[in-house]
């Protein structure tokens, strides 16, 4: 059983994991299906991101999904792949 599963891997669900990582409350987080199962949701489609706090330069979505990754994997984040759905 878990405390915490966030739902959704793009920067709404890795800044919530972020912040419960930091409370202590080991968050799991699901990639969502919309990206065919791969962290980043719709910024993995996104060209460049211009609206970003903090950041000087305005980097394109998977750059900044990337960068968003490895601050929640610092913090020993469990993420799960959801597998694509089969089409029969």
């Amino acid at each position: 059983m878990e405390k915490l599963v966030i739902i959704g891997s793009g920067p709404a669900g890795l800044t919530a994991a972020l912040y419960a990582a930091r409370a202590n409350l080991n968050p799991v987080v699901i990639e969502g299906a919309r990206t065919g199962g791969l962290a980043g949701g719709q910024l993995m489609i996104a060209g460049r991101v211009e609206n970003f706090p903090a950041l000087p330069q305005s980097p394109d979505g998977p750059s900044l999904i990337q960068l968003m990754l490895e601050q929640v994997r610092s913090y020993d984040v469990r993420i799960i792949p959801l597998m694509p759905p089969r089409r029969t």
